[in-house]
């Protein structure tokens, strides 16, 4: 135990501090069981002591350092390089909270979502894509979208401008792209080869809402439909609450920016490349 007594253990890394208490493990077994006081020599005592409070040490740097990388993540992705950061971080970002997995059961059949209606009510066609042999068309709505100006002076943000007839004051298109605002409808519509509505993303209060019908899942369908959809939205804008699935969904809309990223000739980490098998 002599190298121990003499070892720099303030100057140790996780790893060598983590091989020491290992080798060690009986005498901190009882430093840990609080017996310390009747079992171990007085210099074994002291040696726990330094090896605990390197090990708070450590543990400190290790938390600095997660809240740091965290916050570069943040910047990456704000700035539209999500490609730059890991999955975790991606998500950790992303989710602000969880959602029941059977919440929107209602949404999980052909029937529960009709309503969507046919191609006809979704001019625009943003792509399509062959998913075991049937084309998967996305499509949404042109109609132009207002948007309210806010009364500058309002200190509360819930004020909004008026004319003489106090009549609400819109935005001009000029304003909306000033403030790189969605200019038409933002929902997405994903229809099957018959024309029938098996999927859509929208906007529910400020976060992403994507739903696909459970004979199309896992076919990649909710993916393509939150890519679409995010195309409309500044880069820092949260995806929100999520299921397991959403979690999923989201790591494979990573992928898929990352993907992207690689194609364009842009810089990603070997880290990044690495969990995801692209080398």
């Amino acid at each position: 135990m002599n190298w121990y007594k003499k070892a720099q253990i303030e100057n140790l890394s996780q790893f060598e501090l983590s091989k020491m208490i290992r080798e060690l493990i009986p005498q901190y077994k009882k430093f840990l069981d609080k017996e310390w006081d009747k079992t171990l020599t007085h210099e074994e005592k002291e040696l726990m002591k330094r090896i605990g409070n390197k090990m708070d040490s450590l543990g400190d740097l290790r938390k600095q350092k997660i809240e740091q990388q965290q916050e570069i993540s943040e910047q990456a992705i704000q700035r539209g390089d999500p490609h730059e950061v890991l999955s975790r971080n991606f998500i950790n970002y992303h989710n602000t909270g969880n959602i029941q997995e059977n919440a929107y059961k209602q949404y999980e059949t052909k029937e529960g979502i009709s309503w969507l209606g046919t191609p006809e009510k979704y001019p625009i066609l943003l792509s399509k894509k062959e998913i075991e042999n049937e084309i998967i068309f996305f499509r949404k709505k042109d109609e132009k979208l207002k948007y309210t100006q806010k009364d500058p002076k309002d200190l509360t943000g819930w004020e909004f401008l008026r004319d003489e007839k106090k009549d609400l004051i819109y935005m001009s298109d000029e304003q909306i792209k000033e403030k790189e605002l969605p200019a038409t409808e933002t929902s997405i519509v994903a229809f099957n080869s018959s024309g029938e509505p098996i999927g859509w993303v929208s906007n529910e209060f400020g976060a992403d809402g994507v739903w696909v019908i459970k004979e199309y899942q896992g076919k990649g369908i909710g993916t393509d439909l939150l890519y679409e959809f995010r195309k409309q939205f500044k880069p820092g804008r949260k995806i929100g609450q999520m299921t397991g699935s959403g979690v999923n969904m989201t790591r494979s809309y990573h992928k898929k920016l990352v993907e992207e990223a690689l194609r364009k000739g842009k810089n990603v980490p070997m880290e990044t490349l690495q969990e995801y098998e692209l080398v």
